[in-house]
């Protein structure tokens, strides 16, 4: 039986039909402007080990954060392609970029089908997008399928499944629980993502975890958006207005600290230099790893679409 979903963080699926597209900017710029979610993403994407004049791919880069960290990995003889299902997002991406020297292109595009011929990237990364995509699995093998050879695929998931909150009243905190699982489509994505990234015949899958911890009520309420999650319940008749008056007056007058966690995943795969067999036990082992590589920041190339297509096709050392 299907959960009934609510809450805004869910129109993260479709954010140009959202009721307000904007605000999905903001919160992006909010979620971003986090020193150690910055200094995570950075450590992280150092995953891919990308070098000078790699090609990278950032699948539902938004307006260009993540995107923004790749570009100082690959320097000027390199590129890094955005791609978003939102024009919203892509348009407002170009426009922070435009006058930039960094060697960024962005382009709408839906990540279950990627209009990017096969093997042409060096590495590709997937931040906070797989919980909110029709079909998670469809995206990881599209990555796959235009990585090249080697080329490595990088998911960063929180796992909304593992989400729990403490305020003092159990009662209270597990309808609020409740209420913020359902506010995004793939909740329990982040702990199926080294199974999935086998199925899709990715080798030597890592894994990584890290527990994100709040204590402060009102970051938690931007970061997770709490109090429009509690007002979407009601309006959706999730909760009643009992209920949701009851949520709202405990958390603006809390007794005692606010606490809440869950883990975040960090999943790295391979694709295979060929599809014969490996070695018993390689394909798809899961470990842990840590991988960490200096940032330094680049200019930038230009190009159109049809520049990049020609240019990266014509190359066979890329």
């Amino acid at each position: 039986m299907n959960k009934q979903r609510v809450g805004s963080l869910y129109e993260f699926r479709d954010v140009d039909r959202s009721t307000n597209p904007i605000s999905y900017i903001d919160y992006l710029d909010r979620s971003n402007a986090n020193q150690n979610m910055r200094t995570a993403k950075e450590h992280i994407a150092s995953f891919l080990r990308p070098k000078n004049g790699h090609v990278l791919l950032d699948i539902g880069c938004g307006v260009g954060h993540d995107a923004k960290v790749l570009a100082s990995f690959v320097g000027k003889t390199g590129l890094v392609v955005g791609i978003d299902k939102s024009k919203v997002m892509i348009q407002e991406a170009k426009r922070r970029f435009r006058r930039t020297a960094l060697p960024i292109e962005f382009y709408p595009c839906d990540a279950h089908k990627l209009d990017f011929p096969a093997n042409k990237f060096n590495g590709s990364v997937c931040f906070s997008v797989l919980t909110h995509c029709e079909q998670p699995a469809a995206v990881i093998s599209e990555a796959h399928r235009v990585l090249r050879p080697r080329g490595r695929l990088v998911a960063f998931e929180p796992d909304w499944d593992s989400l729990v909150i403490s305020t003092g009243e159990q009662s209270s905190d597990e309808l609020l629980t409740s209420i913020l699982k359902k506010s995004v489509y793939h909740g329990g994505i982040a702990h199926q993502l080294p199974n999935l990234f086998t199925q899709c015949r990715f080798q030597f899958v890592t894994v990584q975890t890290i527990a994100l911890t709040i204590s402060d009520y009102e970051l938690a309420n931007k970061a997770w958006r709490i109090e429009p999650n509690i007002a979407h319940a009601q309006k959706t008749r999730l909760i009643s207005a009992a209920d949701a008056d009851h949520l709202r007056c405990g958390l603006r007058n809390l007794t005692q600290q606010f606490f809440g966690a869950l883990m975040v995943f960090a999943v790295t795969g391979t694709k295979g230099v060929h599809r014969s067999r490996t070695k018993a036990g390689a394909e798809g082992a899961i470990v842990q790893t840590i991988s960490r590589k200096p940032i330094n920041q680049k200019r930038r190339t230009h190009g159109t679409k049809k520049n990049f297509k020609e240019n990266y096709r014509s190359d066979p050392n890329r």
